[in-house]
């Protein structure tokens, strides 16, 4: 795709160039034949996206705070060979923000491709992701002007989504097969997949019937987010067992080791450490972390919460399985959250404390911060 562009461009240039009797022609001739600009998803969202409300980081978005969610972005771009990305995940690490991002990028940028958008349950659809997605449309301006107030009051239902020249974001329940029964298209996106029941009225397994909407089209598309749960009963940390495997390698300061971020464990060397306050006589309550800091794998060396926004800038993906090409799938957990948009460190310690000895606790934390399937004994 990208060599095209180049050479339809440099046609249209030298093809103006070339018209020198009669200009208007060769300029004509060059607009023409250039193609639409081959940008990314992340390169899409520098530019357009805006942030008003519900954030910490109000105004324009920018990639470059959350670093780690540009390949992923990219991944989703038109001109990408990669057919399906899976992100598993802890929460609040910017899984849903990348969704939206790519729905803006096909509204806006492509214009003319139709978009299957699964939530769990309908209700989850109309209280959470209807408002998010009418949030985005309204505080991005190049995107309100495609979704006209005539438009929004007949075709942006809670179940569908006009915009532009008749291209449509369906939104379904993954509970109900009758909305899972929409047109063929290219691009599905599932949020929440372990929160998918098996079998959907009857009909089978939810995920097959999406994908028989996609069958009839070579370059289709599919994102799939969640946060996992039980242990062999975890939908997304099954399709990432089947990806390439990638994780987010960051540099020790110290010694520049690339090591993904882990939280260790009293047993293991490395990994995120902390102190406790002494117990005062009479506190029956759990023990209020004081400190937490992070131990490389490679030099011992003590990392502090202060490096991580250098460390984050010089992460890179690594695939534990890079024969697997068309199929590319990202962990992350909160210990890499940047600093001021997520938990920090000692509070990721303290809930970790607060949770021992209450196994749904304890689950909520395996599943919620560190973005793990829970092995319950």
């Amino acid at each position: 795709s990208e060599v095209a562009h180049l050479w339809a461009t440099a046609l249209g240039e030298s093809a103006a160039r070339a018209a020198t009797a009669l200009p208007e022609v060769g300029d004509s001739f060059r607009r023409g034949i250039k193609p639409r600009d081959l940008i990314t998803v992340s390169e899409w969202a520098d530019r357009h996206r805006e942030l008003r409300s519900g954030t910490n980081a109000p105004g324009p978005w920018r990639t470059a705070l959350t670093p780690y969610l540009r390949e992923i972005m990219d991944a989703l771009s038109e001109h990408s060979a990669v057919r399906q990305v899976t992100f598993i995940k802890s929460s609040g690490v910017g899984g849903t923000e990348v969704a939206l991002n790519w729905i803006g990028y096909i509204m806006h940028h492509l214009g003319n491709k139709d978009l299957l958008v699964v939530q769990p349950t309908l209700e989850l659809r109309d209280r959470s992701f209807n408002p998010r997605l009418a949030k985005m449309i309204d505080e991005t301006s190049c995107l309100a002007g495609l979704v006209s107030n005539a438009q929004r009051n007949k075709a942006n239902r809670t179940d569908l989504l006009e915009y532009g020249a008749r291209a449509r974001i369906i939104k379904a329940g993954a509970n109900s097969p009758d909305s899972l029964r929409s047109d063929h298209l290219p691009y599905v996106l599932c949020d929440e997949v372990d929160a998918f029941p098996w079998d959907v009225g009857g009909e089978g397994d939810p995920m097959t019937l999406i994908e028989n909407r996609q069958r009839t089209f070579s370059r289709a598309k599919t994102y799939l987010i969640s946060t996992p749960t039980k242990e062999n009963a975890s939908r997304i940390s099954q399709q990432y067992a089947r990806s390439d495997q990638r994780r987010y390698m960051v540099p020790c300061p110290h010694c520049g080791e690339m090591q993904p971020l882990e939280f260790g464990g009293k047993d293991c060397s490395y990994g995120l450490k902390f102190r406790r306050a002494p117990k005062v006589e009479g506190d029956t309550g759990p023990a209020a972390v004081v400190s937490a800091w992070y131990v490389c794998r490679a030099c011992a060396a003590e990392i502090y919460e202060s490096d991580k926004t250098a460390m984050l800038e010089k992460g890179r993906w690594v695939a534990a399985r890079p024969s697997v090409k068309h199929h590319r799938g990202y962990h992350i957990n909160a210990l890499y959250a940047p600093v001021g948009l997520g938990l920090s460190w000692l509070k990721i310690a303290q809930k970790w404390i607060d949770a021992q000895g209450d196994s749904a606790e304890l689950k909520a934390f395996f599943n919620t911060y560190l973005g793990e399937v829970f092995r319950e004994d």
